[in-house]
């Protein structure tokens, strides 16, 4: 889908894990984080935003920007 603009938590390593996402004109808050893994290319993680919606986001390792492989 498209590059966005997540608030991420920086712990040990840089963009650790997604806190809010601006998506479609607004900024959601990460409610929760229902799945992560890793995978090559990249950390992948399910999340729950506020107002409901769900997503999948993608941390490129090479490119170092965030993407939305999913939306519900």
């Amino acid at each position: 889908m498209d590059t966005i603009r997540v608030e991420a938590y920086a712990g040990y390593q840089a963009d650790q894990q997604p806190t809010a996402v601006h998506l479609l004109g607004m900024r959601r808050r990460v409610q929760r984080i229902t799945r992560r893994w890793r995978e090559p290319d990249g950390n992948y993680f399910r999340v729950q935003l506020e107002g409901g919606r769900s997503c999948v986001l993608q941390h490129s390792y090479r490119q170092n920007r965030w993407r939305v492989i999913s939306l519900t």
